[in-house]
């Protein structure tokens, strides 16, 4: 598991998301429903808000790899939590059966 985590390299905490869009234009395709797009934005939490960052084209996999390696690391820690967890409910159910009553 701890190896796992050491080859994950590097990633970004967040989301992507695709929107398609419409813009001003009267006469635009947009306006009878044919959207721009897709745009890509990586989606992020800071301070209780989520902030929206525009994903240009071309360096879009290499968000996508990062975003994904970010949701690796966030599976094998939740595994980890819940390996821990166990562990403490073991000790924690030995420690009680193999103590004993010392009175002086």
């Amino acid at each position: 598991m701890e190896s796992r985590l050491l080859q994950l390299g590097p990633f970004v905490p967040g989301s992507l998301i695709k929107r398609y869009t419409t813009c001003g234009r009267a006469n635009c395709r947009c306006q009878q429903g044919e959207k721009h797009g897709p745009f890509w934005y990586l989606s992020r939490r800071f301070g209780g808000r989520t902030r929206l960052t525009y994903v240009r084209e071309e360096k879009l996999e290499e968000v996508q790899l990062l975003v994904e390696r970010y949701r690796d690391f966030q599976r094998t820690r939740q595994r980890l939590r819940e390996i821990f967890r166990e562990l403490e409910r073991l000790f924690d159910g030995s420690e009680r059966e193999r103590a004993v009553k010392f009175d002086s």
